[in-house]
């Protein structure tokens, strides 16, 4: 049944991490606290004393203020904060949020398994990350620990990072999408690897995405 957890009382928002059992949570306030598992990656971000314990009380993520969007993903989670950086922590950062370097002016983030992906104010994508099906949309299959600009987009309203591809409305209301279809076709061009975005044929007037995230 429904149970009330201790101390959040102004949540904005929640993420779930997948199967690695924990949550976090937003506050109006800007700042963010987890609970559940903290393994090997540190997914609590709640400092270098605390891997492999568990919290069934929420921990207030160390020295994170000013967040104003919160995405978890497995057992990494990555915060917007209102300056347009990126904060992230858990798997590939560590137990503390480190920033994301190159993102000053970010407007939404998403999440993939093994990528990131970053919008920017300008309608400009960054992303970052595993790339061995072209998900960073940079032309390569290069994996890049720092963010790369995706090619031939800017004007991108919302981009949605999937398990290894990614799509992004743009301000007309067509999609591109682009790294791997999987059996479905479901990048809507073909059952090849794309490394840089494809426009998807027969969509004009798009308000919402979603896409397959493994």
């Amino acid at each position: 049944t429904p149970t009330w957890i201790s101390g959040i009382s102004n949540a904005k928002s929640i993420g779930i991490g997948d199967s690695y059992g924990h949550v976090c949570a937003l506050h109006d306030n800007g700042t963010v606290s987890c609970w559940g598992k903290n393994g090997n990656s540190g997914q609590l971000g709640i400092g270098s004393n605390a891997l492999w314990t568990t919290s069934s009380s929420p921990q207030n993520v160390t020295g994170l203020t000013g967040a104003v969007s919160l995405i978890v993903r497995g057992n990494t989670s990555c915060a917007l904060l209102s300056s347009g950086t990126v904060k992230c922590w858990g798997s590939g950062y560590g137990n503390s949020p480190v920033s994301v370097s190159d993102i000053t002016n970010a407007t939404q983030i998403s999440l993939g398994p093994y990528h990131r992906c970053a919008r920017l104010s300008g309608g400009t994508i960054k992303c970052w990350g595993s790339n061995g099906s072209g998900e960073l949309g940079n032309g390569s299959t290069v994996y890049s620990s720092t963010p790369v600009t995706v090619s031939g987009i800017s004007s991108a309203t919302k981009v949605i990072a999937g398990e290894n591809h990614t799509c992004a409305i743009l301000s007309d209301g067509s999609v591109k999408c682009w790294g791997n279809p999987g059996k479905i076709g479901r990048l809507g061009e073909g059952s090849v690897d794309l490394f840089s975005p494809v426009t998807v044929t027969g969509v004009s007037n798009a308000t919402g995405i979603f896409v397959d995230i493994g």
